[in-house]
C-alpha cells in the first residue's frame, strides 16, 4: 500500500469514527393509554373480567368517554361496551350493535358528547361501578358497582383493578449515538414534574408541560442539555416558561437538574440583550423583565442570565426562578 493510499485509509477511519461519535438530543412527547383489566362477580356468583381504555378526557369538564368489553368467565365472549368516567365513577352501557358502531365512530371522530350517556336510552345492559377514593376527610369510600338489563338489577361485588386506567404524558429525551443503540430519558422523572403532569386525569384546568432541546454541549464531564420548558393552560393565571439546565455523564444519565422560570403570565418576560456580544462574551445575555410597562424599550429589568456552551449562569437573581 503506498503512502498516500495509506493516508487515505486513516482519513476514511477517522471520518467514519467522527460520524459514530455524532450525537442527537431530540424530545419525544407522546401519551400513552393503558388497558385496565378488572374483575368482579354479577350477583355473588357469576365471576366476569372487564378490559376498558380511557379514550378521551375533556378535563375542563373532568368526563372521559371509556369503550371496552366485558365477558362471563365461564363463556369468553366478549361483549362490548361504551360510556363515561367521572371522577371515579364509571357508567357502562352495551348498546344494540348498530347504535354500538355510531358511537365509537363519534368517539374517534371527536364528535361524541357526554349527553348520549347521561339519560340513555334503548341500551341492553348497564353496569355502574363507584370506585374506592380518598374524600377530603380522608377516609377510602367502599366500592359500589350494579349490572342491569331491563327491570333486572344485580349487584356486583369483589370489584378489582387490575393495571393502569390513566392515560400517562410521555416525554421522553431521545439519545442517538452511532455507535450505541438509540436511548431514551424519562425526562418528566428528571426534571421533578412526572408527580404533577404524568396524570391528565382529573386536571380541572388542563394544565400540560411541553419540553424541547434548545441546545446540546458536550463537556470533559458528558454532556450539557439546555431544555426549554412551558406552563400552558385555558387560563392565563400560572403559565410559565423557562429552562432546565441539566448535566448528562459520559453514559447519558442525568448526574444534575437546575431549573429557572423566566416568563410568567402577566407579570414577567424576558428580553434578549446583545449589548455584551464579542470577544470575551460570557454568552448570550436575556435581561427578566417584571410588570406592565409603555413600551418595551424602557422595561423594568429585575435580573438577568447569560446562556453558553447550553449552560445557564445567574448574573442578577429574580424572585420565583425555581419551577
Amino acid at each position: 500500500m503506498t503512502r498516500t493510499a495509506f493516508l487515505i485509509v486513516l482519513l476514511m477511519a477517522a471520518t467514519m469514527s467522527q460520524a459514530d461519535e455524532r450525537v442527537s438530543m431530540t424530545i419525544d412527547s407522546f401519551i400513552s393509554i393503558k388497558e385496565s383489566t378488572a374483575t368482579a362477580l354479577i350477583d355473588d356468583k357469576y365471576p366476569i373480567t372487564m378490559g376498558l381504555s380511557l379514550e378521551e378526557i375533556r378535563c375542563y369538564d373532568n368526563v372521559g368517554f371509556v369503550s371496552g368489553w366485558y365477558v362471563y368467565d365461564k363463556y369468553q365472549k366478549k361483549i362490548p361496551l361504551i360510556g363515561l368516567y367521572h371522577d371515579g365513577f364509571l357508567d357502562l352501557f352495551q348498546f344494540p350493535p348498530d347504535r354500538h358502531v355510531a358511537l365509537m365512530q363519534a368517539l374517534h371522530n371527536k364528535t361524541l358528547e357526554p349527553e348520549e350517556f347521561e339519560n340513555a336510552q334503548g341500551y341492553l345492559e348497564r353496569i355502574e361501578v363507584t370506585h374506592p377514593w380518598v374524600g377530603p376527610d380522608g377516609r377510602v369510600t367502599e366500592s359500589v358497582a350494579s349490572w342491569s338489563h331491563g327491570d333486572k338489577t344485580l349487584g356486583i361485588t369483589e370489584f378489582r383493578w387490575i393495571g393502569n386506567f390513566a392515560p400517562q404524558n410521555n416525554v421522553e429525551l431521545v439519545i442517538k449515538n452511532g455507535k450505541y443503540p438509540e436511548r431514551r430519558l424519562d425526562m418528566l422523572q428528571a426534571v421533578g414534574l412526572a408527580g404533577e403532569y404524568r396524570l391528565t386525569n382529573g386536571s380541572m384546568l388542563c394544565a400540560h408541560v411541553t419540553l424541547s432541546v434548545n441546545e446540546v454541549a458536550e463537556t470533559k464531564a458528558g454532556w450539557n442539555l439546555l431544555l426549554e420548558f412551558a406552563r400552558e393552560s385555558r387560563r392565563c393565571q400560572g403559565d410559565s416558561s423557562g429552562y432546565f439546565s441539566m448535566q448528562l455523564d459520559h453514559k447519558y444519565q442525568v448526574v444534575d437538574s437546575n431549573g429557572y422560570i423566566t416568563y410568567q403570565c402577566d407579570k414577567r418576560g424576558t428580553l434578549p440583550d446583545d449589548s455584551l456580544d464579542g470577544p470575551g462574551a460570557r454568552g448570550q445575555r436575556y435581561l427578566v423583565t417584571e410588570g406592565q410597562y409603555d413600551s418595551s424599550e424602557n422595561p423594568r429589568v429585575i435580573g438577568s442570565f447569560f446562556i453558553k456552551d447550553a449552560a445557564i449562569t445567574i448574573d442578577r437573581p429574580w424572585p420565583e426562578m425555581t419551577p
